[in-house]
């Protein structure tokens, strides 16, 4: 059972992905700081380390001894900067210890390395099969274009087009920084307005005609907006472009993570019946969500047909992670390299911030079967 982070409804979609793969979650909203695509790399590593910290110390208190409680960075500027910074941190990363965590980006470029050495994709929502597929003799030879909608944060970082140039050199690579694409999806803005705003970011596109393949990279685009890119290409006659989806891409790896990283070391995955919805900011703000989350389930049925996984409404709870902005200031001034336990601690004894609550207990909270 993974923890999914992120800071909107980008969650809430991670975990119905994993709800229809029969993975039961916790998500977590970080609604207080969301979203982190605006937010400084230094930031969002300290949050990210400070959410991270606050559910080891949830296995530490809930779990038994031999027990993992996965965290899982669904969130793509969170991937690229916290998961790859702390899984290279051995506090954070250490599954003999039960301290394991999950990102965004090896699933996705895995799936363009899969799809693009003669494999295809065939899309169904929330769900993900690869089958066997001989590429004609035109498409031989012909070096993909694959365009990449994403956060500025995300875009800017590099991290996914480097990876992706490192195992084919040959790609062109069309990044298209989104600003304000998750919070407008956050605060529920129309879908008339949003396909306007997805269609002036298709208009950047070099040669769309020519694009091979297509990824959101932001969790928050999972739904409508995914859907508004691909109907863009189909416009334009573009039928052959193929949708790397990434959600899916996370929960089809994630059952060999979990041997890889859990039962591999000799422990257990924590497991419970159901899913729990938590969220930073506040009552109001898991009010909020509560609401935005059920209307999103309701909308999408009458457009698509397609039911929520979870029976009944989902219900967010509000928790409290407190943020240091002393340990974000240390993060930006020190070397990548430092650990960054010893950094937390001493901004705990700085700030006086870090006196947690004990976590609650999944009995605490009314669980989405």
């Amino acid at each position: 059972m993974p923890v999914m982070v992120d800071t909107g409804l980008g969650a809430l979609q991670a975990a119905e992905v994993f709800a229809a793969k029969k993975h039961g979650c916790i998500v977590l909203c970080d609604a207080e700081h969301a979203p982190y695509g605006d937010k400084t790399p230094a930031f969002t590593i300290a949050r990210g380390a400070e959410i991270v910290s606050y559910f080891y110390n949830w296995q530490r208190e809930v779990c038994s001894a031999s027990t993992t409680l996965p965290v899982v960075f669904a969130c793509n500027s969170a991937s690229v900067h916290a998961y790859e910074r702390l899984r290279r941190d051995p506090w954070f990363s250490s599954p003999q210890e039960g301290r394991v965590m999950m990102g965004t980006i090896d699933p996705l470029v895995n799936a363009f390395s899969k799809n693009w050495d003669n494999l295809i994709m065939k899309e169904e929502y929330l769900s993900m099969s690869w089958y066997p597929h001989l590429l004609d003799k035109k498409s031989k030879g012909i070096q993909p274009h694959i365009v990449l909608f994403g956060t500025v944060s995300t875009i800017k970082s590099n991290v996914f087009q480097n990876i992706i140039r490192r195992k084919h050199p040959g790609a062109t690579i069309s990044a298209i920084a989104c600003p304000n694409f998750a919070t407008a999806i956050d605060n529920g803005i129309s879908p008339k307005v949003l396909r306007s705003i997805v269609e002036e970011r298709f208009s950047r596109i070099e040669n769309p005609q020519g694009v091979t393949h297509y990824a959101g990279i932001c969790t928050h685009y999972t739904g409508i907006i995914n859907q508004f890119v691909i109907d863009r290409f189909h416009d334009i006659g573009n039928d052959s472009v193929i949708h790397l989806l990434q959600l899916p891409s996370m929960a089809h790896s994630y059952s060999g993570f979990v041997n890889e990283n859990v039962t591999r070391h000799s422990r257990q995955e924590y497991v419970f019946n159901g899913s729990l919805f938590l969220t930073t900011g506040g009552d109001k703000k898991a009010r909020k969500l509560t609401e935005i989350a059920n209307q999103y389930f309701v909308h999408r049925q009458k457009a698509t047909g397609w039911k929520s996984p979870f029976k009944g409404d989902v219900e967010f709870y509000s928790i409290d992670i407190p943020h240091n902005s002393e340990l974000v200031e240390m993060i930006g001034r020190n070397d990548r390299t430092k650990p960054l336990k010893p950094m937390m601690d001493l901004a705990m004894e700085i700030g006086g911030l870090w006196r947690q609550q004990p976590p609650p207990r999944p009995s605490q909270f009314v669980l989405a079967a």
